[in-house]
């Protein structure tokens, strides 16, 4: 069902088009229509998210802590000392590459469906007809979203095809309370 989401999801942007007509025309209810086109800004981006996959991977992160958290399993610094907006946020890597020249473009805009958050991407190649340095690579992009209780992001390339699902993180870890005396 991966390239038929992708063409569930266009179709659907297609059957909203038509009920927003007939709506106009006094004809339909869309109440029943639940895709939401949501702005998700790039906060940062790097050339080297150090990728354990050559795939492409989506991460769901719930806060700022859980953004830390994933640098410094990745040995990477996405945000630095700059402040940024509040999460959820999504990290979208290119996956693991032998030579320099790749790069992952997000789309600043994203569908929501239900809990469901879909991102379109461009996955970026060198020219095959080009040198290029050898050198580990894998890109990856900090993606700001909306404000949400997701359960999944999906990841779409420009063709439709799914590129990569994040399940939803785990609930925070509540903090522990020292018992009053």
């Amino acid at each position: 069902m991966t390239v038929d989401r992708a063409r569930w999801l266009r179709s659907r942007r297609r059957a909203s088009v038509l009920l927003c007509a007939f709506a106009l025309a006094g004809c339909a209810d869309l109440t029943s229509l639940n895709d939401v086109r949501v702005e998700t800004p790039e906060l940062r981006h790097a050339s080297n998210c150090n990728s354990t996959s050559g795939a492409a991977a989506v991460t769901l992160l719930r806060d700022a802590d859980a953004l830390r958290r994933w640098q410094q399993a990745h040995q990477v610094d996405l945000i630095g000392d700059a402040p940024i907006p509040a999460g959820p946020y999504a990290v979208v890597e290119h996956g693991a590459r032998n030579v320099a020249g790749y790069a992952v473009v997000v789309a600043s805009s994203a569908w929501v469906s239900g809990n469901v958050l879909a991102l379109q991407a461009s996955f970026l190649s060198p020219a095959s007809n080009q040198l290029h340095a050898e050198m580990l690579t894998s890109p990856c992009a900090l993606i700001q979203l909306p404000p949400g209780n997701y359960d999944a992001v999906e990841l779409f390339d420009t063709r439709g095809r799914r590129r990569a699902i994040s399940s939803a993180p785990p609930p925070p870890t509540p903090a522990t309370s020292t018992p009053a005396q």
